[in-house]
């Protein structure tokens, strides 16, 4: 299965399927060794499983709008 976003090779990464990279942030794959998803962001390296994964996507994501809603009070503010 070929994923959007994905760069990534067969020969480059035999037991990892990169599901997401951003070279000035980080690399998320899969790994077909230990079966969890690996999250490499600068020196943090978080480990889980695929339902920690998602909880996680979800935590991230709820924050990015509680900041959007934090970052529009301090303009109002200012």
């Amino acid at each position: 299965m070929e994923l959007p976003h994905a760069a990534h090779s067969a020969d480059a990464f035999p037991r990892k399927q990169v599901l997401a990279i951003d070279p000035a942030l980080g690399t998320v794959f899969a790994c077909n060794e230990c079966e969890h998803i690996h999250l490499c962001v600068g020196d943090v390296h978080v480990r889980t499983d695929l339902a920690g994964f998602q909880s996680l996507v979800v935590l991230l994501n709820r924050a990015a709008a509680n900041f959007e809603v934090w970052a529009d009070g301090q303009r109002s503010a200012a």
